[in-house]
């Protein structure tokens, strides 16, 4: 059983909470997020896999999850350690803030503090093992495709795509309907603290 922290809309923690309950009674708690961007300029994202429940085969952020109850901002690095199969140092992040969000279907009310972190890492793609149950593959776009497509200039675009399964690295043409559909512009918004993190400015929200 996953226990989760629960908060109120302000961000103050009020106790702890199953994670089936915390989805089923709508309580805020926290998730991280890593993007991982390469000196090159580009902007890794993971294909979800076929067999997930939620949003199978969507291109979404390189590495997410949820914080356990009493977890810190880089214990979230574990998740990149689960689903990419890649070790992480503390000193590779740069904090990007907070995205709030909320997400209703049947059955489930998701309340979610994102915490944004953006990583430099510029390893090859043989040393990405992603967990096969988590992630399909893994894409790079450049930044400025990334502009392109997530603020409607462009319906599709071309990056590199690494298969999990067959360790081939290949040119692809994605769509924007196949990355995940969010109510907010969050994609673009992280292009552009993409953009920012390699030129070394101040990336925060």
């Amino acid at each position: 059983m996953e226990w989760l922290d629960i908060y109120d809309e302000n961000f103050e923690r009020v106790g702890v909470k199953e994670r089936q309950a915390v989805h089923r009674d709508g309580d805020w708690h926290r998730t991280f997020h890593g993007w991982i961007v390469r000196s090159d300029g580009l902007l890794l994202f993971q294909l979800r896999s076929a067999t997930k429940a939620d949003y199978p085969n969507r291109f979404d952020v390189t590495a997410a999850g949820h914080y356990a109850a009493g977890e810190t901002g880089l214990a979230g690095l574990r998740e990149v350690t689960e689903e990419l199969g890649i070790h992480v140092n503390p000193d590779q992040l740069q904090y990007g803030g907070i995205r709030v969000r909320v997400r209703r279907q049947p059955g489930l009310i998701d309340r979610e503090f994102s915490e944004v972190y953006f990583i430099r890492d510029d390893r090859p793609w043989s040393a990405y093992h992603p967990a096969r149950q988590e992630v399909d593959g893994l894409l790079a776009i450049t930044i400025d495709d990334g502009l392109a497509l997530f603020s409607d200039r462009l319906t599709a675009i071309h990056g590199l795509y690494f298969d999990a399964v067959s360790g081939r690295v290949d040119h692809r043409r994605v769509l924007r309907a196949e990355f995940l559909e969010t109510r907010d512009p969050y994609f673009l918004t992280v292009t552009i603290m993409a953009g920012r993190f390699l030129k070394g400015q101040p990336i925060a929200v």
